[in-house]
């Protein structure tokens, strides 16, 4: 099950500038607010996490379905990215460009100062 880096079952994001929360469950997604949308993870093709181009402290969660219909959740703070990442990876979802993310694991949310915050 995940838990976020405040230890709670479900992160802070935005969905099409609605704020909301993304609760990663065993099966699939659950975003809730507006519009509250479930994914399931046998609907997904692909993943990938990506930086904020105006914001340093948060990072993109993007979602490819079979049916090729694309979801963007933003502004999800940049301290549940290693949480986040592990249990994507875990539950088998295809993430793109898996050996970039890895290696930005390393050089970029190690510095809890956000001194080295670079994609």
């Amino acid at each position: 099950n995940f838990k976020s880096n405040s230890s709670l079952a479900c992160m802070a994001c935005s969905y099409k500038a609605q704020s909301g929360v993304l609760f990663p469950l065993e099966r699939g997604f659950m975003y809730l607010h507006k519009p509250p949308m479930h994914l399931r993870f046998d609907e997904i093709d692909n993943v990938n996490f990506a930086r904020e181009s105006t914001k340093l402290r948060s990072f993109e969660f993007h979602i490819q379905t079979k049916q090729g219909q694309k979801h963007i959740f933003g502004t999800i703070d940049r301290a549940e990215y290693n949480c986040f990442f592990d249990f994507v990876k875990q539950k088998g979802l295809k993430i793109k460009n898996i050996n970039k993310h890895e290696q930005q694991r390393v050089e970029n949310f190690s510095d809890s100062s956000g001194g080295n915050y670079k994609w």
